[in-house]
């Protein structure tokens, strides 16, 4: 390999990206500790899981949008092009509502026209049930034709982000359609474990992916990525 050549170090990547999560999901949980503690009404929305301006939400654009890239990567080089191409604009789609809060404005959207309680109070979720299970149908066959060690990593990292944005969201909306003062239940030490959960296990799944990316990408471009 030439000196001069671009060349990424998959295990620092993510050693770099595991830390960056842990300290800022740590810094959410312990200032919302710190607020149940001394019941202070201040917060600092940056470090916030739950805020559209917190930097917890900025790096998890980051890391959706780097899972995008690294798709569009692998849609370079050989026969599976076409499904590696169509996970690269689901994950671009998905940074994008990360930032912009799209599937809050569809929710709203939706429970203004549907009366929806209990698992389904956020109303976005029975549409991301749907799409997530014509997801699996679409592209489980193409997952199960890449090497073991990958496959077995993307389902995990699928897994872990659906237990988290789907399933704990339901489990707040269960929550919060029995409450009868909702933004005191919003602010709740239960509602606040669910959504620090929550946020915790998307993002870990999608660093889960990542991983699983890179992995390929060492196989395909043995040149350019390492493992070790």
């Amino acid at each position: 390999m030439k000196p001069d050549a671009f060349f990424v170090s998959s295990r620092k990547l993510l050693l770099a990206l595991t830390l960056s999560w842990l300290l800022l999901w740590f810094g959410s949980v312990i200032q919302d500790l710190v607020i149940l503690a001394t019941g202070t009404e201040e917060k600092i929305w940056l470090l916030d899981v739950d805020s559209e301006v917190s930097v917890y939400t900025w790096l998890s654009t980051i890391l959706l949008s780097g899972a995008a890239l690294l798709s569009f990567v692998l849609a370079s080089h050989g026969n599976d092009a076409p499904q590696w191409r169509a996970i690269g604009v689901i994950f671009l789609a998905m940074s994008m509502d990360e930032m912009l809060s799209l599937h809050e404005r569809l929710s709203g959207v939706l429970s203004s026209s549907l009366t929806t309680s209990g698992p389904f109070f956020f109303a976005w979720v029975i549409p991301a049930a749907v799409f997530i299970l014509m997801v699996a149908v679409v592209f489980l066959p193409f997952v199960f034709r890449l090497p073991r060690s990958v496959a077995i990593m993307i389902i995990a990292a699928g897994f872990v982000y659906i237990l988290g944005a789907l399933g704990l969201e339901m489990a707040a909306g269960l929550f919060l359609s029995g409450e009868e003062n909702l933004a005191s239940a919003l602010e709740s030490p239960r509602y606040r474990i669910m959504t620090n959960l929550e946020e915790g296990l998307e993002v870990l799944g999608v660093i889960i992916f990542i991983a699983a990316l890179l992995i390929r990408c060492a196989q395909v471009f043995p040149s350019t990525f390492e493992t070790d």
